[in-house]
């Protein structure tokens, strides 16, 4: 009965998570925030970070034996399931060392640009690859074509939705 919890909390945390930062890497980009509020946006983007690695533990307990999780990468003729795992590895680890330099070191504002507009990049590949993917199983019921605009739409609207909670707690909604 509850087989499917971790698979659904999976999707939803690295979705909200990808479109998080796919949200806060255009809107930073495009604004002219004050050096304390953006400090105070680093801060609150460990949330994301927390998100983005929560769905991806969440997703390996999604298999129902965790030995299957090993014999996955055995089979060469899933692309569709390599190709998530892999986008996924990337962009967790960009997430991780984005929320680790902005909180834990000296970042300058060039380097936090450069490091928010590659998760945010990363972010929008791995929301691409988790709607195109189905499209390569052969399973019914996951093969529509609206897959990709479905997994899109609920990344940028709980993305925004966090980011907007964010900025509001920042204090940077003017």
């Amino acid at each position: 009965m509850y087989a499917e919890v971790p698979l659904a909390l999976s999707t939803t945390f690295s979705l909200i998570g990808a479109g998080s930062f796919v949200t806060l890497s255009v809107v930073v980009g495009v604004s002219r925030l004050e050096q304390k509020r953006l400090t105070n946006l680093d801060t609150l983007s460990l949330m994301l970070t927390l998100a983005v690695v929560l769905g991806f533990v969440a997703a390996f307990f999604a298999f129902q034996d965790q030995t299957n999780a090993v014999s996955l990468f055995r089979s060469l003729n899933d692309v569709a399931w390599f190709v998530i795992v892999g986008v996924a590895g990337l962009f967790v680890a960009v997430a991780v060392l984005y929320g680790i330099r902005v909180n834990f070191g000296n970042i300058t504002t060039s380097e936090r640009t450069f490091l928010l507009c590659l998760v945010g990049a990363l972010g929008m590949i791995f929301v691409g690859a988790i709607g195109i993917a189905p499209l390569l199983i052969s399973g019914p019921s996951l093969s529509a074509t609206a897959m990709f605009a479905e997994m899109l739409g609920f990344a940028l609207l709980g993305g925004s939705t966090l980011v907007s909670l964010m900025f509001e707690k920042a204090e940077a909604l003017d």
